[in-house]
This record gives C-alpha cells, sequence and structure tokens, in this order.
C-alpha cells in the first residue's frame, strides 16, 4: 500500500548560485553534516550488506550520467 517517507537532510550548497553558504555556515557544521549524506550513507550499507559490488555501482554511475547528457543534449538541440 501507500508508504510515507520523510527524509530530512542538510543543505551541503549554496542555495542558489547568489548565495553564499559560508556566511551562515561553518566548516565543522558542514563536514559533520557530510557524514550523515543520505546517498553516501546508503551506498555505504549496501556495499557492507553485499547487496551491490563496486563495480555494480561504477556501472550505474555511469548509465545514470550517459542519460544525464543524452537530455541535456536533446535539450540543447
Amino acid at each position: 500500500g501507500p508508504t510515507l517517507v520523510e527524509a530530512v537532510s542538510y543543505r551541503l550548497c549554496d542555495h542558489t548560485t547568489a548565495d553564499n553558504a559560508k556566511r551562515y555556515n561553518d566548516e565543522k557544521s558542514l563536514q559533520t553534516a557530510w557524514l550523515y549524506e543520505p546517498l553516501i550513507r546508503l551506498q555505504k550499507y549496501l556495499l557492507v550488506q553485499k547487496i551491490i559490488s563496486e563495480s555494480e555501482i561504477k556501472a550505474l554511475e555511469a548509465e545514470c550520467t550517459a542519460l544525464v547528457d543524452k537530455a541535456i543534449a536533446e535539450y540543447l538541440n
């Protein structure tokens, strides 16, 4: 059935290109936040549990990069 996932995360970069997050976020807080970054944590978990391998991750990253590159090329054309 329906599932609700509430994901709370820390913004790790500037909010916009006009923003400078260093004005209100200190470097220590940012470094700590990177330790809890959800995608990195998930990847580490999947590797430790042997659900996915490094080579599978690299293949998935390559596939995603190709899809994004194709979409960008189509948009620019």
